[in-house]
């Protein structure tokens, strides 16, 4: 949803008109603070410092992201091969089941979140023209 709003209320990467999209983003990240990895946590509370107006550079901010982007790329690296090297089908599908409730949840209470900032989503979303994006 934050994607498709951000094709209908046009603004800069890091421009003050972008601000409140990322702060609803920053919100909806936060759901995941218990597992996330203090990187990733680090790189919200910049965000939420420049949100607030502190003088943070585009540099800083983009390094932040690259840092906590490589450690999800090397954890996802590091779960693919343990689940490719392993024969624990039976766990995965219990971690599974259990991962896709959680996803759910925290699905929902993304919705609401930008719901709480948006409440007029359906009308922002009705001004894409049906072909300018695809599923």
């Amino acid at each position: 949803m934050l994607w498709l709003i951000a094709r209908c209320i046009p603004s800069e990467p890091y421009s003050e008109q972008r601000k409140p999209l990322v702060a609803i983003a920053l919100k909806c990240a936060q759901l995941a603070w218990p597992w996330m990895p203090q990187t990733a946590k680090e790189c919200i509370e910049l965000h939420e410092r420049w949100i607030s107006g502190e003088n943070i550079s585009i540099d800083r901010l983009q390094m932040a992201q690259n840092a906590a982007y490589l450690i999800y790329a090397a954890a996802y690296t590091a779960y693919a091969v343990t689940y490719t090297a392993s024969a624990a089908a039976a766990t995965y599908a219990a971690y599974a089941t259990a991962a896709d409730a959680t996803n759910q949840k925290i699905l929902k209470q993304t919705a609401d979140i930008i719901r709480s900032s948006y409440p007029d989503i359906e009308e922002i979303l009705n001004k894409i023209p049906q072909n300018n994006y695809k599923i």
